[in-house]
């Protein structure tokens, strides 16, 4: 279950001493009946090396503070929004920096609540937890590669698009289980867990096999539902969702319109003219 290629994770032990960089999430590395996010969100509140003022940018934070102090800051309702994206923003350049392996760290910590809150809300069955969460693990670190540290909400995107990774790692399982069960007829296979990215592919059932029987042919395809999926559910902006996909910005809003208009129609929506905004 590796989480990121060539992306590791500093584990410092209670007492201030480095153990060994743990790469990916290794079964070996975390204690046995542990959850992946529940051993690092543990890990994370015993750090106690000291994040010095002014390192996540100017005045951030004003005064030095252990890992678990920060994220108490950064969740607590007093604080602004635009003081919690610096912070973030501040905490993705550091986790490209020399000394990355520990930010990294601190990074999980501060999205573990955001991510337990909803494998509480969406719970997988028992067996598939140790799954989902080295995904969403793995989902963060990905993007915490790649994500510019700029825009609002960056936190909730960084979270969004890990729940979106989880997310697709268990269609792809679900996908290998039908695929493996097509021999025993009559047995029904569905997700383990609330998965939004299934709820798109059966509305592109729909319109499709609406648009067939009336000879009109199918009319959405896998790139529709991943455009409205990564830019609707995940957050993510139609920037980035255009350049997964290969294509231009302009041509990715065209194509979401159209096929949020062919849905709406489908199911007899009335959709406000103001789609103008290219999130």
């Amino acid at each position: 279950m590796a989480l990121a290629a060539g992306w590791a994770i500093d584990v410092d032990d209670p007492g201030g001493h480095d153990a060994p960089a743990v790469v990916g999430a290794e079964p070996a590395l975390v204690p046995l009946n542990v959850l992946l996010l529940q051993h690092l969100d543990e890990v994370f509140a015993e750090l106690t090396w000291r994040i010095p003022p002014g390192v996540l940018g100017m005045g951030l934070p004003t005064r030095s503070l252990v890992p678990r102090q920060l994220r108490l800051l950064v969740m607590d309702r007093s604080t602004s929004y635009p003081y919690r994206d610096a912070v973030w923003a501040g905490v993705v350049r550091c986790c490209r920096a020399p000394d990355a392996r520990r930010w990294r760290l601190v990074a999980i910590g501060l999205a573990v609540p955001g991510l337990r809150k909803w494998c509480k809300q969406h719970p997988p069955l028992p067996v598939d937890l140790p799954e989902v969460h080295a995904d969403l693990v793995a989902g963060l670190l990905t993007r915490l590669a790649t994500i510019e540290p700029i825009g609002t909400d960056l936190g909730g995107r960084l979270i969004f698009s890990a729940i979106g990774y989880a997310r697709r790692q268990a269609q792809r399982r679900l996908s290998s289980l039908v695929s493996a069960d097509t021999g025993q007829a009559g047995r029904s296979l569905r997700p383990r867990f609330g998965n939004l990215d299934v709820g798109l592919a059966r509305v592109v059932e729909a319109v499709n096999g609406a648009h067939a029987s009336n000879g009109v042919g199918s009319r959405l395809d896998p790139a529709d539902m991943f455009l409205i999926g990564r830019t609707r559910l995940e957050r993510c902006t139609l920037a980035e969702a255009a350049a997964e996909l290969g294509v231009g910005v302009e041509a990715a809003y065209k194509r979401r319109q159209r096929a949020e208009a062919l849905i709406a129609e489908h199911y007899g929506i009335g959709r406000s003219v103001r789609d103008t905004a290219r999130e």
